[in-house]
């Protein structure tokens, strides 16, 4: 896939992001799409085809939007991140603080708020009790995942609001909020409402880091490098209650 383009144009590889046009609806459009692939797949048509297929196609439309938005709407161009040292020194440091905290809140706290053999029995009836279909997702969450929801909901989503909201503080908000809501609606399917509320909001206050990170450094990449360690420490935690 094309990589987005530096955020505010001035990461060094040429070339500006326009201006967002129509703002407002790109949000409103973008928005329910995780949202709507997740309660497909987790709510209405659970362990079925029809679910997996509509969470698949959610997948493919919310990489889609935002290039066909960017280009057609907004006429912008493409270009690719070049890395740079300064990315990981912006990024890492954040990335291995997730990577540690979210096994060490499990082994504090898991035990009071999941019930970890539901949620084995869950993993398992969506496929991922084998250790290698488990790895084969691993990756694919700590890699195209990560990448993908950085592009959507940092470089794509941020910048919308931005263009209408005064203030990096409340664009933020908003942004990790539009983050988070599909996270809510698909741990939901699985977990008390505690549990949920607590979730969702660790979802939330990364999501506010990595758009933090993206605005401080005009630039993808750093928020992409935390964003993949997190997901490490989440994949952990979930061979953890898979298999130990």
């Amino acid at each position: 896939m094309p990589a987005p383009p530096d955020i505010g144009g001035n990461g060094g590889n040429g070339g500006t992001s326009p201006r967002p046009r129509r703002p407002l609806l790109a949000v409103a459009l973008l928005l329910p799409i995780p949202s709507l692939g997740g309660a497909a797949s987790m709510w209405w048509w659970p362990d079925t085809a029809w679910g997996k297929g509509l969470y698949t196609l959610s997948k493919f439309a919310l990489l889609a939007f935002p290039l066909l938005w960017h280009r057609h709407v907004d006429g912008g161009e493409f270009h690719l991140p070049r890395p740079r040292l300064s990315d990981l020194k912006s990024g890492v440091p954040t990335g291995l603080f997730f990577l540690l905290a979210v096994p060490v809140a499990y082994m504090w706290v898991g035990g009071d708020l999941l019930n970890t053999a539901e949620i084995a029995g869950h993993l398992r009836a969506v496929g991922l009790g084998s250790p290698l279909v488990f790895a084969a997702m691993a990756v694919y969450w700590c890699t195209a995942n990560a990448v993908l929801e950085e592009m959507v909901w940092r470089w794509f989503f941020l910048r919308q609001i931005q263009s209408f909201i005064p203030g990096r503080t409340l664009a933020i908000f908003l942004a990790s909020a539009g983050f988070a809501l599909h996270h809510w609606v698909v741990v939901r399917a699985w977990l008390p409402p505690v549990s949920t509320t607590v979730a969702t909001m660790a979802v939330g206050i990364a999501g506010a880091i990595w758009c933090g990170l993206t605005l401080k450094t005009a630039r993808i990449l750093p928020a992409c490098f935390s964003h993949i360690l997190a997901d490490v420490g989440i994949v952990v935690v979930g061979a953890w209650i898979l298999f130990a």
